[in-house]
């Protein structure tokens, strides 16, 4: 997961709509596949969710376990969480405008919205 913050403190979040969570903002983040580098995983969130690159802390600043109360698929989740530091701006074309968010649009946020996804609960005090 990329923690994105700006010179304003506000976070970077995308609209997540599809089909196993109900929609809502998320951390940018996702699954590092078989023989995938951490650093790896990183660069492609960053490319796929955000259309930019990124730099990130070696470390990460969070560890985290969530096992989903009712799920059976995709539902045991290990949570690495990096800080990270945009090298571009994130592409316009993905940008919410106002309104319904749509799957994959990024959002600064100022305090951590309400409808936050289940699994990054854990996140609320940091964005």
């Amino acid at each position: 997961d990329l923690l994105i913050k700006n010179e304003a403190g506000e976070t970077l979040l995308t609209w997540r709509e599809d089909g196993l969570h109900k929609p809502c903002w998320h951390v940018p983040g996702g699954i590092i596949r078989f023989k995938e580098t951490t650093a790896q995983r990183i660069d492609a969130v960053a490319d796929l969710e955000l259309g930019t690159s990124v730099t990130f802390k070696k470390e990460p600043l969070a560890i985290n376990e969530f096992i989903h109360p009712s799920r059976a698929v995709r539902g045991h989740f290990i949570s690495l969480l990096y800080g990270c530091t945009l090298l571009g701006d994130p592409a316009d074309r993905l940008r919410h405008r106002g309104g319904e968010p749509k799957p994959g649009e990024w959002f600064w946020h100022k305090a951590c919205p309400e409808n936050l996804i289940l699994g990054q609960e854990m996140y609320r005090h940091l964005i």
